[in-house]
């Protein structure tokens, strides 16, 4: 999916949101539990050898909320799962799967039919990697990686909410994440001037890695 085509659906997307404040009967809701869907999210592309800048998902989260006051507890769960086919001077193919867990603290800034807010997570992410490549400007190049990713971190974040009728209610959220991740497993390639044999290499590294995600979640919540 193009740039273009990422920003139209942001600009969609809050389009919709400021149409909402327009209607009657959105005043806060005095509930204290909330759960929510993440519709779609606009994040940084790690997890790719050869990194995509960003990536849309859509239907990629779940999560609960205790409000108490302006406060809140939140717990979540995300999920990714991309696939990206390439072609340069070689060729490949590259898919990652992810879990992630957030346990974290909100806090609104006003108590209104529209709410910012400012928020803090605790981060567990599961992942798996898979690439596999070969071509190349000497022909016989080739290279597979399988890897299993555990990580750990925190993230920051920033989000306005606008209440809907019924309890209903659509927020936006963005987030900068500091990761530290695991990455374990094998790659197996073989060097050039020699097409053959090729040969396996344990993989066992920790990266700390910072990411960027203008839109972390466009999420449809239910307040009770």
């Amino acid at each position: 999916m193009s740039r273009q085509k990422h920003l139209l659906l942001i600009l969609l997307s809050f389009s919709i949101a400021w149409h909402c404040l327009g209607q009657e009967n959105t005043t806060p809701s005095a509930e204290k539990n909330e759960v929510y869907l993440t519709v779609f999210s606009f994040r940084s592309g790690y997890g790719y050898l050869d990194e995509l800048d960003y990536v849309v998902s859509f239907f990629n989260g779940v999560g609960y909320k205790r409000h108490i006051g302006n406060h809140a507890i939140r717990l979540g769960l995300g999920y990714k799962n991309d696939h990206y086919n390439w072609r340069y001077e070689a060729y490949g193919t590259e898919s990652y799967r992810e879990g992630k867990f957030n346990l974290g603290y909100q806090f609104n800034l006003m108590d209104k039919s529209v709410q910012p807010y400012v928020a803090a997570d605790l981060l567990y992410l599961v992942a798996k990697y898979k690439s596999e490549s070969m071509g190349g400007w000497w022909g016989d190049w080739y290279s597979m990686q399988n890897l299993d990713q555990h990580g750990i971190g925190f993230g920051t974040a920033l989000g306005i909410k606008f209440i809907l009728p019924k309890s209903f209610s659509i927020a936006f959220e963005g987030n900068i994440e500091f990761l530290w991740i695991h990455s374990k497993g094998t790659t197996i390639r073989n060097e050039y001037p020699n097409p053959s044999p090729r040969n396996t290499y344990p993989v066992d590294t920790v990266d700390f890695t910072t990411f960027s995600n203008p839109l972390q979640s466009f999420s449809l919540n239910y307040t009770f």
